[in-house]
């Protein structure tokens, strides 16, 4: 069994791409769970080619000026006594995933010390962010990737060549 599996990489892959979808499908929906408080944003600017929370990567996200490009955020909020600071935009790869078809609400009025919607889990105040919801162009992306990878890798199996067996 340990064999067919190796025989069959893009089965592999493919069942990864659809786990990644997955799990940015529950990241999503944990979103709608979030407590909001009120924050003030403490700085944005254009990161160019960043992911959503400052981490930085991948390359196909557009650095131009249009709200596609990817920000840097900076905000604060309060939760019961503690002051938190957060980065996070949302639960996605990049912030113009999470909204490709026009600004996010948040980023309407976004300008240092505007203040803004800040939605945080409650288990966990720390974890903080800006924009609930589903990334759905990765979502999309991730699964139609994973669906073709693992077409492909059947119609493989029907197309190889059956190896004959040592005679004994």
């Amino acid at each position: 069994m340990t064999r067919s599996v190796f025989n069959r990489p893009f089965r592999i892959l493919g069942i990864i791409f659809l786990g990644a979808a997955a799990v940015l499908v529950l990241l999503g929906a944990w979103t709608f769970t979030f407590s909001k408080t009120e924050g003030e944003l403490t700085s944005i600017e254009s990161a160019g080619r960043m992911m959503s929370g400052g981490y930085s990567g991948i390359p196909f996200v557009n650095s131009g000026p249009s709200h596609t490009s990817s920000v840097a955020v900076s905000y604060r909020y309060r939760v019961d006594d503690n002051r938190l600071k957060g980065t996070r935009i949302g639960m996605g790869l990049a912030p113009w995933t999470l909204s490709p078809l026009g600004p996010m609400r948040w980023e309407r009025h976004a300008r240092p010390g505007a203040t803004l919607t800040v939605y945080y889990a409650p288990a966990q105040p720390s974890v903080s962010i800006l924009h609930r919801g589903f990334d759905v162009v990765s979502v999309a992306v991730l699964a139609l990737v994973g669906i073709a990878l693992l077409k492909f890798s059947a119609w493989l199996a029907r197309h190889q060549r059956p190896r004959s067996e040592p005679r004994g």
